[in-house]
């Protein structure tokens, strides 16, 4: 599906005044949030609480304003991501721990599937004959020895997880805000 660009510009075009400055200042923050985790990335364990909480929060107003079909399991979502989020901001840092340390586990599960995975393609692509085979398998072998290791050692590959997690968020607000800008200026200009 071919974008109309005229529909994209259009749409920055049709930022009034408020709304740019508006637009300016989200994006901004996000620079500073950006730069904040990069240099900071266990931050990110704070940001991801808030992200929760605010979910839920939502959630659960969105619930009680429905005057219509309400969905009980949106409630329930709600509640858990307000209890778990409120856990991760207020909780002690045993708590924290532990929840970020629930989240690498789930993800050590993951790799350790992901590596079984390129082990049975490898083995797949040694059947068919296809060259290169052995580096499927031994990267599939690397790959367990990696979920291995997080369940192994579940703080370290925590802290891990965090700091990368940080980085990269923070990295990826900084392009979003600056780009958010130059929209936002370039709107203005047109």
């Amino acid at each position: 599906m071919k974008m109309n660009t005229k529909e994209v510009s259009g749409s920055v075009k049709e930022l009034s005044g408020g709304m740019r400055v508006l637009a300016v200042i989200i994006c901004l923050l996000m620079i500073g949030a950006g730069l904040f985790l990069f240099f900071v990335p266990a931050s990110v364990v704070w940001l991801f609480a808030y992200v929760i909480f605010a979910r839920g929060l939502s959630l659960v107003v969105s619930y009680a304003a429905s005057k219509g079909a309400r969905r009980g399991w949106d409630l329930i979502s709600g509640v858990v991501d307000l209890l778990f989020g409120a856990l991760m901001i207020f909780g002690t840092v045993e708590m924290k721990v532990a929840g970020v340390v629930a989240i690498e586990i789930f993800v050590a599960v993951w790799v350790l599937f992901t590596g079984f995975t390129q082990v049975f393609s490898g083995f797949g692509f040694k059947k068919a004959g296809a060259k290169g085979w052995g580096w499927t398998l031994a990267g599939g072998v690397l790959v367990i020895l990696a979920g291995v290791a997080f369940l192994m050692w579940p703080l370290i590959g925590a802290a891990i997880l965090v700091g990368f997690a940080g980085i990269f968020a923070g990295i990826s607000f900084v392009i979003m805000g600056v780009t958010g800008l130059v929209s936002a200026f370039s709107s203005a200009r047109t």
